[in-house]
């Protein structure tokens, strides 16, 4: 088996890897997704290596016969210091093999995680290129917002919402705002070694959006990569990514300009000078700005602003059952629910009770009437289908006792269950 190649860019410039530097909740996953299922990429889950780095180059400093003062800054790292070398060298070895053990030439990290670590990853890998990957500041919000129903801690954001808990939107703005400049600063001192990526474009056009990246990264176009992304197998563990890119069947672009649906009243509690900060930063990234007023709010991106003329909602927990079955067929059951089976009881105008089967194969919906599994989730039919268009927190309605478990059924597995059922 061949080992791995080191690519060499026009200027002549060798780099062994790549990093994908993002908030959470803006895509990284799908991205990782699609350049594993590429001949030539190895792109595992969050490796976070930004934290093994650290920790490692800060041991051999320890360890050095002429140990340094242990005061030095990420950004004060000597690239070819003894310690940095010695880093580079273990984790570019171990990166470079297991790749070479996949028969590919090119190492990617896609972990957030690793935006806290940008002055050490500058200065461990000086010859690695970087794909700087956005999303809209409203869109990530809401995403971070519904993520966070399922019990999920996000990083980098974590330190902002503790100091700012009682407005979630504002810390997470705040993040963005924060998170956004520092990448656009980073791509301005890295100007070649940087590729700006933006979600809306990965998922609205992705074939054309992988070959441009397909040449940034020095490999070779794959005409149909995105439509092999889900038919590749892919190693992947619990908790290390966004689970709902794994039970996927597809690429789609539903939820540009989501943002709009953000409770009006909690953004009108952020800040004006943090709100303009936003929109100079989205005007920077070539998005319009969001339009924010007593009517509603305006992405410009080809949804309706909220406040202001929708759709009825069409969820009936009917329709949901009747299709579930399928989808099922075309995913993989997490661990935590695997083998179990969970009754649904709906109380209310078009209620009824469903029984999903994770423990036959393929998995099982059933509309019989009756209570038949271990584990019981009750709760009104009206507020199941706010829980599958995204509008009540699963977690608020457990705690405010709409949601009812009973049985075998935990909160735990009532996370997993529902980053099962509710995947696109």
């Amino acid at each position: 088996m061949p080992g791995p190649q080191i690519r060499e860019d026009a200027a002549g410039t060798r780099f062994s890897g790549c990093f994908v530097l993002s908030l959470p909740r803006t895509g990284s996953t799908l991205l990782r997704l699609l350049l594993d299922s590429h001949p030539g990429v190895f792109c595992p889950d969050e490796l976070n290596l930004g934290r093994l780095l650290h920790a490692l180059y800060y041991t051999q400093e320890g360890l050095a016969e002429s140990p340094g003062s242990g005061a030095l800054t990420m950004a004060e790292i000597d690239p070819a210091g003894p310690a940095a070398t010695a880093t580079r060298q273990m984790v570019g070895d171990m990166l470079s093999a297991a790749a070479a053990a996949r028969g590919k030439s090119l190492w990617c990290d896609k972990s957030p995680s690793n935006l806290e670590f940008i002055p050490l990853l500058e200065r461990i890998f000086p010859e690695a290129r970087y794909v700087l990957l956005h999303r809209h500041a409203l869109d990530y919000a809401l995403s971070c917002l519904r993520f966070s129903t399922y019990g999920f801690f996000l990083t980098v954001v974590e330190d902002y919402v503790r100091k700012d808990h009682r407005n979630f939107l504002r810390p997470l703005l705040q993040a963005w705002n924060d998170k956004t400049a520092e990448l656009l600063e980073f791509e301005h001192r890295h100007p070649g070694r940087c590729y700006r990526l933006r979600y809306e474009d990965l998922v609205a056009a992705p074939e054309a959006t992988l070959e441009r990246l397909c040449d940034f990264l020095g490999v070779e176009r794959v005409p149909d990569l995105a439509a092999r992304v889900f038919s590749s197998p892919h190693q992947q563990r619990a908790y290390h990514g966004d689970p709902k890119a794994y039970y996927s069947s597809g690429i789609v672009d539903t939820s540009i300009g989501s943002g709009a649906e953000l409770n009006l009243s909690a953004l009108r509690l952020v800040p004006a000078e943090q709100l303009e900060r936003m929109n100079a930063l989205l005007t920077a990234l070539s998005y319009p700005a969001a339009e924010i007023s007593a009517s509603g709010i305006d992405l410009h991106m080809g949804r309706p602003p909220a406040g202001g003329p929708q759709e009825a909602p069409s969820h009936v927990p009917g329709d949901f059952f009747s299709v579930l079955g399928q989808r099922l067929r075309e995913r993989p059951v997490p661990p935590g629910v695997s083998g179990a089976a969970f009754t649904f009881v709906l109380t209310g105008e078009a209620g009824g009770t469903w029984t999903v089967d994770l423990s036959q194969t393929p998995p099982q919906v059933v509309n019989d009437g009756g209570v038949t599994a271990p584990s019981v989730l009750t709760l009104a039919a009206a507020d199941f289908a706010d829980i599958v268009a995204g509008r009540l927190n699963p977690a608020l309605a457990f705690q405010q006792g709409k949601l009812k478990l009973g049985g075998e059924a935990d909160p735990g597995r009532l996370r997993d269950l529902l980053a099962l059922l509710l995947a696109p």
